[in-house]
């Protein structure tokens, strides 16, 4: 009788101690609520060159292929911040032929970081850039041509933008 007791306390413990364990990793794994993340390509097919234009323009990035939150607007090119909170951006500029590219991550009004690059024999280059922000809930990040510069893109997707929320605050 005892051992039988001590039996059924010993499982009834280690069925509440695997519940607990199972609740921590629904908790751990589960989407959360303010799952933010986004990845987009300049053109959805073909091939397109953009630029030089006389001031730094807004690249809009029409082939989304990841919008996770909806904060990407592929009308604008503008991310939008749904929450306060610290945020991943990078993004990647191609160029074709004898010229500059050149293209600013901005939070806002401000230029934060560039990326540039410059092909003198016709040949295709790249460039990337990346970066982490603290970002309020409202702030608007974007990618913008550098004037001056040009861009390339075609079906192999070399220039991109993508971001993703890493936590709240």
């Amino acid at each position: 009788m005892k051992i039988t007791m001590l039996l059924l306390l010993l499982l009834l413990v280690a069925s509440v101690s695997a519940q607990s364990a199972v609740q921590k990793v629904e908790i751990v794994c589960s989407p959360k609520e303010n799952a933010v993340a986004f990845s987009a390509s300049l053109v959805v097919g073909g091939e397109l060159t953009l630029g030089p234009f006389d001031k730094h323009t807004v690249l809009v990035f029409k082939h989304v292929v990841t919008n996770i939150g909806n904060a990407y607007s592929p009308e604008t090119g503008l991310f939008t911040a749904p929450v306060t909170g610290a945020y991943h951006f990078e993004w990647y500029i191609g160029v074709h032929g004898p010229s500059p590219t050149s293209a600013g991550l901005f939070k806002n009004s401000d230029q934060i970081f560039l990326a540039w690059e410059q092909q003198t024999a016709g040949l295709f280059g790249t460039a990337a850039n990346g970066v982490m922000l603290q970002l309020k809930a409202g702030d608007q990040v974007s990618v913008r041509l550098w004037a001056g510069t040009k861009i390339f893109d075609n079906l192999y997707h070399h220039t991109t933008f993508s971001g993703h929320l890493l936590f709240t605050m």
